[in-house]
């Protein structure tokens, strides 16, 4: 609180009574009102950080369709991945994402019906994972693969692993 204090001045040949207010010393500084709104200042800049990430978060969710949903897309004509390695590791890639796109599912699906998580099967068409034996199986009826395709795949995974068949 600031102190008033007040005395009796010459003003032009009349006697004035001039208020002086009093500041404390810089170490005994007393709350002005300036300072009793920093919290209200701090918390209405919180709530502007919090709204713009989680709205950003939001815009972004709502703005354009996840991979997933736009290969499922038919007729959408997505291209392969970038950069897929050379041989039998990416042929096997390439063969299981172009049988689920044959199939019309979309990466979530294949998770859910076959109970492969959907990650693992990113890895799968990415070349970063090699499926194991009952991974193809479970994927073949999904994809409406025949008997020989599944021997195709099951070939290329054994040339990987360097396995003899």
């Amino acid at each position: 609180m600031v102190r008033v204090s007040s005395y009796v001045k010459r003003v032009n040949g009349k006697l004035v009574r001039v208020k002086a207010y009093v500041r404390s010393a810089p170490g005994s500084r007393s709350k002005s009102d300036s300072d009793s709104l920093s919290p209200i200042w701090l918390l209405t800049v919180a709530m502007l950080v919090i709204a713009a990430i989680f709205g950003g978060i939001a815009a972004g969710a709502t703005s354009s369709p996840s991979t997933s949903d736009v290969e499922a897309a038919p007729g959408r004509g997505v291209a392969a991945p970038a950069a897929l390695p050379p041989g039998p590791i990416g042929s096997l890639a390439e063969a299981l994402r172009t049988a689920r796109l044959n199939s019309g599912l979309s990466k979530n699906q294949v998770s859910t019906q076959t109970g492969i998580d959907e990650s693992t099967i990113d890895g799968f068409e990415r070349a970063q994972i090699i499926p194991n034996n009952s991974d193809l199986k479970k994927l073949t009826p999904i994809y409406g693969l025949s008997e020989d395709q599944w021997n195709r795949l099951e070939i290329m995974r054994l040339e990987i692993l360097g396995e003899a068949f």
